[in-house]
This record gives structure tokens, sequence and C-alpha cells, in this order.
């Protein structure tokens, strides 16, 4: 049993007058991977720290960006030597791409896009994979504009919609712990975006519920993450005014 969640923080130095969402930390807790919009485009940034006592560094892009593309949605594998992401560098079309590194303090090699099925002709974000190389993500593949969200495994046939986490309502932000049973993502809830947990139950899930230590009826609350031990996580909420990255631990 753990205890209950602290206070939400900003995590300064990421938190802006800009909007920055779609935040990842890396395994070790040492780096964290956001978008940022820029010029109307999200562009990936970093942070990163010594040790998990030590303040964050200044935001530094990843250097990936191409003009007039929007990248954006980060995930990164359990060793934290790939992160994926989702892109438009596809001539527009909203694709997964992959970066890998041979530590983790090294630089990433050069975007590259992840095969079919998992790519198609529509929507694919927020690819978050597990250890046995299954992965959530979400995509418009079966509505177009309305995204769902999709279980699939690397390598294998075309995902499949999850009937139990996808509503009429676009469902976004997908995380799935590294063992494969614990998940979270956003959704509706009211007026306002709001974060959702579920479990996996067999080869299905559990009913979602939502996240009432996050979520809230004044600001939209989104992209979920959890550390491995199930002490900290990651949203995203724009209570003050613009979307700024939000802490919460527990021990």
């Amino acid at each position: 049993m753990l205890g209950a969640w602290s206070a939400p923080q900003k995590i300064m130095p990421i938190a802006t007058t800009a909007n920055e969402d779609d935040a990842s930390m890396s395994p070790d807790l040492l780096e964290i991977t956001f978008a940022i919009v820029v010029n109307g485009n999200k562009q990936l940034s970093r942070v990163t720290r010594a040790t998990t006592a030590s303040p964050w560094s200044t935001v530094r892009s990843l250097n990936i960006q191409l003009a007039n593309v929007t990248d954006h949605t980060p995930r990164y594998s359990k060793d934290g030597l790939t992160l994926y992401f989702g892109s438009t560098r596809n001539a527009g079309n909203e694709d997964i791409y992959m970066m890998t590194r041979a530590t983790t303090t090294g630089p990433w090699g050069p975007p590259t896009a992840l095969p079919a099925p998992i790519n198609s002709g529509s929507k694919e974000r927020w690819f978050a994979p597990c250890e046995d190389g299954r992965y959530l993500m979400v995509s418009d593949r079966q509505t177009a504009d309305n995204l769902d969200v999709y279980e699939g495994t690397i390598g294998g046939a075309a995902p499949v919609r999850v009937a139990a986490l996808s509503t009429t309502n676009s469902e976004t932000g997908t995380f799935l712990s590294a063992n494969c049973k614990h998940a979270f993502y956003t959704t509706t809830i009211g007026a306002k975006f709001g974060v959702m947990e579920t479990f996996r139950n067999g080869a299905g899930w559990t009913t979602p519920t939502p996240v009432t230590e996050v979520n809230t009826a004044a600001a939209n609350v989104q992209d979920p993450w959890l550390s491995t031990d199930a002490k900290l996580m990651l949203f995203v909420s724009d209570a003050s005014g613009s979307n700024d990255l939000y802490m919460i631990t527990r021990m």
C-alpha cells in the first residue's frame, strides 16, 4: 500500500507562459522529454538532471525539428534507449516514429517511421510500449478525427480498438506500465479533459475510473505518466491559463 498523493507542483523550468504538454520521464527519472508549441507546431524538447535530488537543467531542443512539422507525444522504452513519438513529417500524415541511442546519456539517432500495420493512412500518436512487445496507442482509423485507444503487439497483426477504453469522444495520452498491467489515458469528463485509470483483467481491461487526485472540474488535465514504482506521476493541466507540466508524489 502506498500513501496519499502530494499536492501537485509545477516542474520548473519547464512550466512557462507557453503551452507545454505530452511529457514523459525516462525510466531512470533523470530526463523529461515533452512537447512545446513553437510557431503553431509542437516540437520535442527535454530537461535532464544528474541525480533524482538534483535540479533540472534548462530546456533544450532535441534538434529534430522540420519546418511546418509537429513532433509530439513521446514515450520511452523500458530501458530508456528508444523514444517513440508521433509526427506529421510524412507529408502531413500523423505517424509513429522512433529514435534510438546507445546509452541513456548519449545522443539520439535519426527518427525512423514504424512500419505498417502500426502506421496507417490514419492518425497515430501516443505509442506506449511495455516489456513483452505489447503497446497501446491512439488512432482515428475507425472513425476519422475521433481518436480511440488501440492495442497491439510490435511485429504482430493490426492493432485492435479497445472498446472498454474508447468512447464517442476522442481519447489520447495513453500510458502503459512496463509490466503491461496498468494503464492511463485522457478522455472527456463532463466539460473538461480528465485522466482515467485501468488495470489488465485477463485479456481485457477493468472498467476505467477517474484519477481524482489530479482531475478537476475547473481545468483540463491530460497526458498522464507514472513511474515504475508508482510513486511519481506527471500530468499536464491548464489551471494557470496555459498548459503546464505538474508532478505529484507519494511514499
